[in-house]
């Protein structure tokens, strides 16, 4: 996945991802005292849009995130960027 895949898919509305194509919100667990960019990679490793959740019931999330410091998206892009 290139820094500009994750950008477009940063930009997708629900109508543009399949729920199946969610990852299920609880279904993945994270090891906090990893690094974060060991829990992006785990993330981007599934293939799934890692802006979008759905619930057991199928409604659709979308994550988004703050400007205020290191995000989780700025890790994500970081370590994109780096491999590419």
């Amino acid at each position: 996945m290139t820094s500009e895949e994750l950008k477009v898919m940063s930009e997708m509305t629900f109508n543009d991802v399949d729920s199946e194509d969610m990852i299920e919100l609880g279904s993945l667990k994270f090891d906090m005292e990893k690094p974060p960019e060991e829990r992006v990679k785990k993330l981007l490793s599934l293939g799934k849009n890692p802006y979008f959740r759905r619930t057991a019931n199928g409604s659709k999330i979308k994550i988004s995130f703050a400007e205020n410091g290191r995000s989780f998206e700025d890790n994500m892009v970081n370590l994109l960027s780096s491999h590419e």
